[in-house]
């Protein structure tokens, strides 16, 4: 989930995304059109597990 978290926040911001991780590779992707809220949408994340969602929040959520 936090590799999808992260490409999606390079999706919103940038204009070609090229992302590497151990479940996720993309090269030159892009989205348009772009949020409106800079420099994002809020994110929100939900779920249960504090040893590893808590990190998530604590880095990615607003």
């Amino acid at each position: 989930m936090e590799e999808a978290i992260e490409i999606i926040k390079l999706l919103w911001t940038e204009h070609k995304v090229t992302y590497e991780g151990k479940h996720y590779k993309i090269q030159d992707a892009f989205s348009a059109p772009k949020p409106v809220q800079k420099p994002h949408p809020p994110v929100m994340i939900g779920g249960m597990g504090e040893k590893v969602l808590l990190k998530m929040v604590a880095k990615h959520a607003d």
